[in-house]
């Protein structure tokens, strides 16, 4: 995201995770079809208008040059665009027990029902099988 950011002090970091908060909160009433709560979305449209990191061209590529404000305003403004969009309708919860992923399900058939293969999927699928394989032993 940025090259050299700025500013990550202990207060910074609490209104990171206040907006983290607040946008699963949202996503959370998205997937549900629940209202959205104003002042979550009071306070995505106030952070997303943060300054704008700096972005420097350099003989060596990129660079992006910022603070965690410019930093909370590119994540507020990717949640304002996710929430807003063409994919909104394609979010879902993991269906895992223990996991509060949201995700988008791209798939072919818009039937995915864990966030990811590489965790959820497996143990899922893990237990599934430990399950029949007991039943088979038992019968």
């Amino acid at each position: 995201m940025l090259s050299n950011c700025t500013g990550c002090d202990p207060e910074s970091l609490v209104r990171m995770k206040e907006l983290r908060e607040a946008i699963y909160r949202l996503a959370s009433a998205q997937v549900s079809g629940a209202k959205w709560n104003r002042a979550d979305i009071s306070r995505l449209n106030k952070i997303a208008n943060n300054g704008f990191p700096q972005i420097v061209f350099t003989d060596t590529g990129v660079k992006r040059l910022g603070n965690m404000e410019s930093v909370a305003g590119i994540v507020a403004r990717s949640a304002i665009d996710l929430l807003s969009g063409s994919e909104a309708g394609l979010m879902k919860e993991c269906r895992r027990e223990a996991c509060t992923r949201i995700f988008v399900d791209r798939s072919r058939g818009k039937n995915r029902t864990w966030c990811g293969m590489d965790e959820c999927g497996n143990r899922i699928k893990a237990a599934n099988y430990r399950s029949r394989r007991q039943i088979q032993i038992m019968n």
